[in-house]
C-alpha cells in the first residue's frame, strides 16, 4: 500500500530568516512613518514654540540676568532647546543649591 501522507517541502532556514527580517522592517515602517511625520509636524508647528522662561527661588540675582545667561530665547522651538547645558552652567555657580529646568507642553 503506497503512502498516502502527502509530503510538504521544507522552507530552507535562509528563506525563513529573509522572510522574518521582511516582517520586521514592516513592522517599524508602518509604526515610524506616523512618528516621524508626527515628530516633524512637532518640530515645525508654531505650538511648540517658547513663549515664556519663568525663574523660581531665585533671591540672589535678577531673573532677567538669569533667564539671559541661558542663552535660549523665546521664540525658539522647544524640542531643539539642549536643557543640559544651559543646568549645568548654572549648576557652576555656587549661589544655587538645586537646578531644574524643565520644559512644560502648551495645553
Amino acid at each position: 500500500m503506497p503512502n498516502s501522507k502527502v509530503r510538504k517541502e521544507e522552507i530552507p532556514k535562509s528563506v525563513k530568516v529573509i522572510k522574518s527580517i521582511f516582517k520586521i522592517i514592516f513592522i517599524i515602517g508602518i509604526l515610524g512613518i506616523p512618528v516621524y511625520f508626527l515628530w516633524s509636524w512637532a518640530s515645525q508647528s508654531d505650538t511648540f514654540i517658547v513663549k515664556q522662561i519663568e525663574v523660581r527661588g531665585n533671591t540672589y540675582f535678577p531673573d532677567k540676568a538669569i533667564i539671559d545667561s541661558l542663552q535660549i530665547g523665546i521664540g525658539s522651538r522647544i524640542f531643539g532647546v539642549n536643557l543640559e547645558k544651559p543646568r549645568h552652567k548654572l549648576e557652576k555657580n555656587l549661589f544655587f543649591d538645586e537646578v531644574a529646568i524643565l520644559r512644560s507642553l502648551p495645553s
